[in-house]
């Protein structure tokens, strides 16, 4: 039985990415649904994966974080970004100011929508990348077990684990022992 090979193969294009660095707290309003987003998925997956339900004022604290410490995330101190596909926010995270030397990766989350096909890595490489320029000589981490993808994404930028360290996240929401803390030396 032939089968004819089509002449042309139809290809697909992905719409063109950008990663927007947030000058202001209202710009951040671009970034509010894929805030809630994440902060749905983290919910599910310690519901499901651990049998922890965040109480509504944890939820709440997890959302205002960013607007609340909008000072440590933009100015001479750090930088949140929101990634773009065509139009549409695929993704988001940011560097935050925790000393003169030291900065914390935050808020990293692709929507699935668009995992795989490296909005991540672009998102982490272009904030190490700032953290140099902002003259920090370390950034640091925390995240969730069940965070399977960005395991291994911060492993392959040199990322190494480290113990709990002073002003971790997870501890606020007692779930500190589902946590795993990188550091990364610039």
């Amino acid at each position: 039985m032939n089968q004819e090979i089509p002449s042309e193969i139809e290809v697909y294009a992905m719409p063109e990415r950008s990663l927007v660095c947030m000058e202001s707290v209202g710009q951040l309003i671009d970034g509010r649904e894929i805030q809630l987003e994440y902060i749905a998925w983290i919910t599910s997956m310690l519901k499901l994966e651990h049998g922890i339900a965040l109480s509504s004022d944890n939820i709440n604290q997890l959302m205002d974080e960013i607007i609340s410490d909008w000072s440590l995330y933009s100015g001479r101190q750090g930088r949140f970004f929101l990634a773009y596909i065509g139009k549409n926010v695929g993704g988001m995270a940011g560097i935050k100011h925790v000393s003169k030397d030291v900065c914390e990766l935050k808020r990293l989350y692709v929507s699935p929508l668009y995992r795989r096909v490296g909005l991540g890595k672009s998102l982490v490489e272009r904030l190490l990348a700032t953290a140099r320029i902002l003259g920090y000589s370390e950034i640091r981490l925390e995240t969730l077990d069940f965070m399977v993808e960005a395991i291994p994404l911060y492993e392959s930028l040199g990322f190494v684990r480290t113990p709990e360290f002073t002003g971790a996240e997870g501890r606020g929401y007692g779930i500190q022992e589902h946590e795993i803390y990188f550091a990364l030396n610039l």
